[in-house]
């Protein structure tokens, strides 16, 4: 029996009630068959059955076309209460056997398609067909399946790849099985837009899997895209374009007894295009309800050779994703494989197993991109993985999200990478925790992987029981800025053809002091300059700070150097600021008294000159070299000489400036000599210092030991002819706040301008800091020549001092070793003879 309505004109109000008990039938409220059918103002369709083969509310075939007027009301509702094993329920379906001219629907106004029933299906789209179905913003689309075994579909397309499919208006679409398997979005093939939906369902029931579909029922699919055959003879479309255009939208997926995915794209032949653009979505969530031995899997996002593209539109939200499972499920957040490609922003990434393993990022031979601007969180009774790795895969994260991952009774790892692939990821922390007995790696790199992880605020930290494994030919781990805190080593396990690298600025204490494993070879280890180490604060940590950079620095002049918090820097000493000519506006010169100078020609020396020079005066290991080569007193040796004059500070916390003289002039003769440095602030100040006068600024006079120490203040020591030979002095110079005060044994700040700097120091900014020195006065080191001076000038950054007068009298003991230095410099010879 069928019931067909190849023409209907417009109706004021229609309501259209089918029922029947006919068997294995096709019940139609519409019927059109390549004619065309205009529905009325108002639409109401309620077609029922007891237990016939199929119902429908509209079936369009062979070129058929069905319309209705821009603001028309339709609502579609189909129900089929038959237990029979063909029965169905659809609401709109769409064929065109004859593949002409394409079947077409095109309604406005749709309030519903609600459709129920052994098997049911709201829009069933198929071959050379287009629809556009408008929903009123409200509206609904939804398939219950409530018999045994029972298959549920809200949107099914299986059209021509050229076909455009049209879904708006509405704000749910859901597909539900009581006991069967639920796909919301069935999508094969054409040109498949949604738009403005708010959430998107699918529930799987609890039926036991039947022996001829495994794996099919109680499975539960958002979204699910695929290419490929549907059986032998039927017609093969290739390609497949879905476009979601959401608004907040919530997809969920769950299943009761199998698989729960919430968007899925996949392919089955190398050729086929099988692309999904997602954006506006707020969150995917997918659970698998399962019995234990159930096997089955929960995952968020899953592509198999295909293309998944969340939230890239400009103004899409970052989506949550969760997944979750019992008993024996396996859950993954997102997963890629067979070549397939996933870009996606996400929020925060949960993904949580009672059993079994639990995912973050599954990449098998894919390629993955995550904006991640939350946590991948991941926590599993077995295995857990914040982000695996294999078979030529690559995962790029970017953002600056953190991993968390735990497993109570086996394994976990943050990142772990195999087969050759590649992982980059820009993130803030990694946290990994495992059972007691078990492995808990941060990072493990095999079989020619590379990892590069780089902190996205500049550092991140690590924390796990194991922070790395490096492993198999041309694998291979860069770490860029990480701070790792281990309570014991080693933090890095590099095993037979593995490559570390450790760069910007990298932060590592192993409580132990073990930082690689026994069998780890130094040209396997690549450390940047610029990564701190801790040996502890023990008698024997400068020991072990210098057999490790012996042994995995590769000697010369990198080496270590102890940092103000007590760890060991990487590299050569910090460059010195350098000396540069004074800067003055003109109204800053005319405010200089007549007997202060600016310096005109200044002179820097080698560690090599410097040494020779000051060899009467000054041990050689108090002379240094910065980065550049130039002379510096050394930091160990000016915190010595502060020490000696009764103040406590630590070599970390030295700024030592470059060592300067000026060429020999005569008309500087008894003249105060303006030298000005440029420094940083960032390099300036230090945990206290703030403003200008606060600034604690020494010169080294002398750094022979005696075995005597000068304990009285640094302001009241004596002048230099009044004080001993022998000991380890500095002086002290005092803060002026305008130029007309220059004085011997004082000091300023400018900024780059010439201006006095008046306000707090800027760590951002640089600055001139000029000192103020007497022509063969106590602070001029090189005081036997006349009409020229030299200074060795340093700042403690660790202290802070009050505005000190220059008059105070702060020097102490002086020194004639510069008295050479031109002469050194010119000659490239010693003249001095030493005693």
């Amino acid at each position: 029996m069928k019931l067909k309505q190849s023409t209907v004109a417009a109706v004021a109000a229609l309501l259209l009630t089918l029922t029947t008990g006919t068997a294995f039938a096709d019940i139609c409220a519409y019927e059109v068959n390549g004619n065309t059918l205009e529905l009325g103002a108002t639409t109401n369709i309620n077609a029922v059955s007891t237990d016939n083969y199929r119902v429908k509310g509209i079936l369009v075939n062979n070129s058929g076309v069905v319309t209705n007027k821009a603001g028309n009301s339709l609502s579609v509702s189909v129900k089929n209460t038959s237990a029979a094993t063909d029965s169905r329920a659809d609401g709109i379906v769409l064929w065109n056997d004859n593949h002409g001219t394409p079947t077409h629907v095109d309604l406005y106004g749709v309030e519903k398609i609600i459709t129920a029933g052994r098997e049911a299906r709201c829009l069933d789209v198929w071959d050379e067909s287009n629809a556009t179905v408008r929903g009123t913003g409200n509206a609904v689309i939804s398939a219950s399946a409530d018999a045994d075994s029972g298959e549920s579909l809200g949107i099914q397309v299986i059209a021509a790849d050229d076909s455009v499919i049209k879904i708006d208006g509405f704000s749910k679409i859901e597909a539900i099985s009581k006991n069967g398997y639920a796909r919301t979005m069935n999508l094969w093939s054409g040109h498949v837009t949604v738009n403005g939906v708010k959430e998107i369902t699918a529930y799987g029931g609890k039926q036991d899997v039947d022996p001829e579909y495994v794996g099919q029922y109680g499975l539960a699919y958002a979204v699910s895209a695929c290419t490929g055959p549907l059986e032998t003879g039927a017609p093969y479309w290739k390609n497949l374009y879905v476009y979601i255009n959401g608004d907040n939208t919530a997809i969920k997926a769950t299943s009761e007894k199998s698989n729960a995915v919430g968007i899925g794209s996949s392919i089955t032949n190398s050729d086929d295009e099988c692309i999904i653009r997602a954006d506006g979505i707020a969150s995917v969530t997918s659970t698998a309800n399962g019995d234990a031995g159930s096997y089955s899997y929960a995952t968020g996002l899953y592509v198999i050779g295909g293309e998944l593209y969340l939230n890239q539109k400009n103004g899409s939200p970052y989506a949550d994703i969760t997944v979750s499972a019992e008993n024996d499920a396996d859950v993954t957040g997102v997963c890629g494989t067979k070549s397939g490609v996933v870009r996606s922003k996400i929020n925060n990434l949960t993904a949580s197993a009672a059993r079994s393993y639990a995912f973050g990022v599954e990449n098998i031979g894919s390629n993955v991109n995550i904006d991640l601007k939350g946590e991948i969180k991941v926590n599993a009774q077995d295995w857990s993985y914040g982000v695996f790795v294999e078979e030529n895969g690559t995962t790029e994260i970017i953002g600056n999200g953190s991993i968390n991952v735990c497993s109570s009774s086996n394994s976990a790892y943050g990142v772990r990478a195999e087969d050759c692939s590649n992982v980059t990821a820009t993130i803030k922390s990694m946290t990994v925790k495992s059972a007691a007995d078990k492995d808990g790696v941060g990072v493990y790199v095999d079989s020619g992987a590379k990892v590069t992880l780089t902190g996205g605020d500049g550092t991140f930290t690590i924390d796990a029981k194991q922070i790395a494994v490096v492993s198999g030919d041309n694998s291979k781990l860069t770490l860029n800025g990480c701070i790792i805190n281990a309570a014991s080593g080693p933090v890095f396990t590099i095993e037979a053809g593995g490559k570390l690298v450790l760069s910007g600025d990298a932060k590592i204490k192993a409580a132990d002091g073990r930082y690689f494993n026994d069998g780890a070879k130094a040209e396997d280890i690549t450390i940047a300059d610029g990564v701190l180490f801790w040996f502890g604060t023990d008698a024997a940590a400068e020991t072990k700070a210098k057999e490790f950079a012996r042994k995995y620095i590769g000697g010369g002049e990198r080496t270590l150097v102890k940092d103000k918090d007590g760890y060991w820097r990487v590299g050569m000493p910090k460059p010195a600021p350098e000396p540069v000519k004074p800067v003055l506006p003109e109204e800053e010169k005319e405010k200089l008294p007549e007997n202060v100078v600016p310096a005109e020609k200044i002179v820097t020396v080698s560690q090599d000159v410097a040494v020779e020079a000051l060899s009467e005066d000054f041990d050689k290991e108090c002379i240094a070299a910065d980065e550049t080569g130039k002379a510096v007193i050394a930091p160990e040796a000016a915190a010595k000489m502060l020490k000696n004059a009764g103040i406590s500070s630590d070599a970390s916390a030295i700024l030592p400036m470059q060592i300067v003289y000026t060429s020999p002039d005569t008309r500087l003769e008894n003249r105060i000599i303006m030298l000005s440095f440029k420094v940083s602030g960032i390099d300036l100040i230090g945990d206290v210092t703030k403003k200008p006068n606060q600034l604690c600024v020494y010169n080294a006079l002398h750094s022979k030991d005696s075995g005597r120490i000068n304990t009285a203040s640094i302001f009241e020591i004596a002048a230099a002819e009044a004080a001993p030979a022998g000991d380890t002095e500095v002086g002290q110079f005092g803060y002026i706040s305008d130029l007309s005060n220059a004085a011997d044994k004082s000091f300023t700040l400018q900024d780059e301008n010439g201006y006095i700097v008046s306000g707090d120091i800027d760590l951002s900014k640089n600055y001139l800091l000029s000192v103020f020195i007497l022509d063969n006065g106590t602070f001029d080191l090189d005081h036997d020549t006349n009409g020229a001076v030299a200074s060795a000038v340093f700042v403690d950054t660790s202290k802070i001092s009050g505005e000190n007068k220059p008059s105070s009298g702060s020097s102490v003991g002086c020194s004639a070793g510069f008295a050479a230095l031109a002469v050194l410099t010119l000659a490239f010879v010693p003249t001095r003879k030493k005693k």
